[in-house]
């Protein structure tokens, strides 16, 4: 019959435990990036949204608003770039040209009103927020697999030890103290009682074959020293 498992117990709760770090790991990583970008696009449009509405009553009232070199204010489609022109009324993403932009559109009769935000700074915040994660998940699978490794050497020892006590019973003494007595109440300690009754069942086998050994000899050696 062909076994299930071929590698060493300690090899595979190694591996599930570094496996389950990981899934565990990837979904905080996961839910911590979303939640960042969440709270920056919330943070990214109510600001771009209140200073356009800001821009716009300028325009209105035809006073002069300084933008800083960052940040265009365009009035309809003539001088927008193409890239910009099939963007939803509201907030919006845009990738244009290799970099992040944060537009602005709003629409008012037959005019819509774009402002764009060039956000290079956010890119690199992004990136490096990534690159933080991604080294919090490779360092918690590192620590995993030395904490897994660390904590298999103490699980794994009992079991070692039993091993050793039973390959190196050459014979089966008749007063031996039971292996079950030095380890604790767990599944170890219950399969050093298996061995024990295993060993008492071979014993009584023993004694047996011995009693039915010694008697057979008995019942010959009359008739023969009769002959």
């Amino acid at each position: 019959m062909r076994m299930p498992y071929k590698s060493p117990l300690s090899r595979r709760v190694i591996f599930a435990f570094v496996i389950l770090t990981a899934l565990v790991s990837g979904m905080f990583a996961y839910g911590v990036y979303y939640a960042v970008e969440s709270v920056e696009k919330n943070l990214t449009s109510a600001d771009l949204q209140r200073e356009f509405f800001v821009v716009l009553d300028d325009y209105h009232h035809n006073r002069t608003h300084s933008l800083d070199s960052r940040t265009l204010f365009f009035v309809g489609e003539e001088n927008l770039p193409e890239g910009f022109r099939s963007i939803n009324d509201g907030w919006n993403e845009i990738k244009n040209l290799g970099e992040n932009f944060s537009a602005f559109k709003h629409r008012e009769a037959d005019t819509s009103f774009y402002l764009i935000k060039k956000q290079t700074a956010l890119a690199q915040h992004d990136r490096l927020i990534q690159r933080i994660i991604a080294v919090g998940f490779l360092a918690s699978i590192l620590a995993a697999l030395l904490l897994g490794v660390a904590t298999v050497k103490k699980i794994i020892a009992p079991v070692r030890r039993l091993t050793i006590q039973v390959s190196h019973l050459e014979t089966m003494p008749q007063e031996a103290d039971p292996l079950a007595d030095e380890y604790p109440n767990d599944e170890v300690g219950h399969l050093a009682g298996a061995f024990d009754r295993v060993f008492l069942m071979l014993n009584e086998a023993l004694q047996r074959e011995t009693l039915f050994t010694s008697n057979v000899s008995h019942e010959l050696r009359t008739p023969l020293m009769m002959i």
